[in-house]
């Protein structure tokens, strides 16, 4: 009888606790696997399964082993690894008054954030932050990995138009011994498959995603969960299947050396590579590129420390002086997607040379010189050659291997009769890694580009090249 009474009281004392807190529930768990738990503000918590809701001021909170898939009022959705936590410090859905806000506390561990309708009514107002950096989230899906030195923000899909502002939060200790002089604080990111990486005492560092990476957080943060709600899951698989067309599986080879999924409801424009070529990519409706390289040959990404080797090897030597595209005499192709503001039509430019590419040059050099590259690209529509894009671009090779972006001398693109060029161009990005066969340190490149124009014009591109 006693142990009856208190665990009796015990219920009721939880169940005061959160009406008392007065919130309606601003959410609930539409899958759980493992230990997943609700720990309130006053040290009460319950354990999360199924449809349990999700009050304002939770800290959800996932054991070793387990993770958690939340789905809040206005179907944005949050995905949380196992040992992670967050916080919804703050919410608001009232549709019927247009308005809408969301603030998570992202504590520790690895998620995935997909946003709903707060960004519709106010795309301003849904942030996550972290212990290092706040997030402005706009219409799109993001993913953290959250470390107690190190934080990583995954920019997986943003559609056209969009744009996440990521913000880097000065730490205590570095305001205390004012260290943030000449740092850069802010960036504004305009496309997906970016990720930007913090490290304490550090700036923000933007680079390209990885088909590793993507995989990586697809095992341990997308596909956590073994219970679903079925009704939201069914509600969810019809959705994805209206917008996918008829015959796009996602993969744009149908095979080996194509390891791409595509986003939901995003339909494959194009695929590069061959069985004979270094690259694989694939485009995408929405501007995004996947690149990797072709496992039937087989070639791969440059890993850290192949690309280490590379430059050591490069210092006595004289260097890594290697041209590809049609100069070279060396396989290459490009492909993009331009999308012409003035009459609302997208179309597809194909490389405009035989041999894909007119040039393209990286050069890693001895005696401690930073390692360069360059490209000269040209492409048109295949249909109609007066629509065309030609522009060449140079920059350098980081120290993680990846291709970087330094100027853009000429840039002209023709479309419909609009002509645009370098003053028009609002925003600039290119992209790439070195490539390896297994026999010679370096043997190819792959990446990606995209421009923006003042007119909404934007132009999302893929490359490959063997080099020589």
């Amino acid at each position: 009888m006693t142990t009856r009474f208190a665990v009796t009281v015990g219920l009721l004392i939880l169940v005061f606790t959160v009406a008392a807190e007065g919130a309606e529930a601003i959410g609930s768990v539409v899958s759980a696997k493992g230990q997943c738990w609700a720990v309130r503000q006053n040290g009460t918590s319950r354990k999360l399964s199924i449809k349990s809701p999700i009050f304002l001021n939770d800290r959800v909170v996932t054991k070793d082993g387990s993770g958690i898939q939340i789905m809040l009022n206005d179907d944005s959705v949050i995905s949380q690894g196992e040992k992670s936590e967050l916080v919804i410090d703050e919410y608001v859905y009232k549709p019927k008054e247009k308005e809408g806000k969301s603030a998570i506390r992202a504590i520790k561990g690895l998620f995935r954030m997909v946003t709903g309708k707060i960004t519709d009514l106010n795309p301003e107002r849904f942030k996550v932050k972290t212990r290092m950096a706040t997030v402005g989230i706009r219409g799109c899906e993001v993913g953290f990995k959250l470390q107690a030195k190190r934080e990583d923000i995954y920019i997986i899909h943003l559609p056209k138009g969009k744009s996440i502002l990521i913000k880097r939060n000065a730490l205590a200790s570095e305001i205390v011994a004012d260290t943030r002089a000449g740092m850069d604080d802010i960036l504004t990111i305009v496309r997906q498959g970016v990720v930007v990486s913090i490290e304490e005492g550090g700036s923000l560092q933007k680079r390209d995603m990885t088909t590793q990476e993507i995989l990586e957080l697809m095992s341990s943060v997308f596909e956590v969960t073994d219970a679903v709600d079925d009704s939201t899951e069914d509600k969810h698989q019809a959705e994805h299947a209206a917008n996918l067309p008829p015959d796009d599986q996602g993969d744009p080879g149908g095979g080996k050396g194509r390891p791409y999924t595509s986003p939901p409801g995003v339909a494959l424009v194009a695929n590069g590579g061959a069985p004979f070529t270094q690259w694989a990519w694939g485009l995408y409706a929405d501007g995004s590129v996947f690149y990797d390289g072709n496992a039937e040959l087989p070639s791969t990404l440059l890993t850290q420390a192949e690309y280490d080797a590379v430059r050591n090897a490069a210092y006595p030597t004289g260097g890594y002086n290697l041209t590809g595209g049609a100069l070279g005499g060396a396989f290459s192709e490009s492909q993009a997607q331009v999308y012409h503001a003035g009459s609302g039509e997208t179309l597809v430019f194909e490389s405009a040379v035989p041999f894909g590419i007119n040039a393209f040059n990286v050069n890693i050099g001895g005696g401690g010189a930073v390692p360069t590259w360059s490209g000269d690209f040209a492409l048109s529509n295949p249909d109609d050659a007066t629509d065309n894009l030609a522009f060449t671009a140079d920059g350098t090779i980081g120290n993680d291997g990846h291709l970087q972006l330094g100027n853009v001398p000429n840039y002209q693109l023709n479309v419909n009769g609009d002509s645009f060029n370098q003053t028009t161009l609002t925003s600039r990005d290119f992209g790439g890694e070195l490539l390896t066969d297994g026999i010679s340190p370096v043997s190819g490149a792959a990446g990606e580009y995209h421009f923006e124009h003042n007119d909404g014009s934007r132009v999302d591109g893929a490359w490959g090249t063997d080099l020589k």
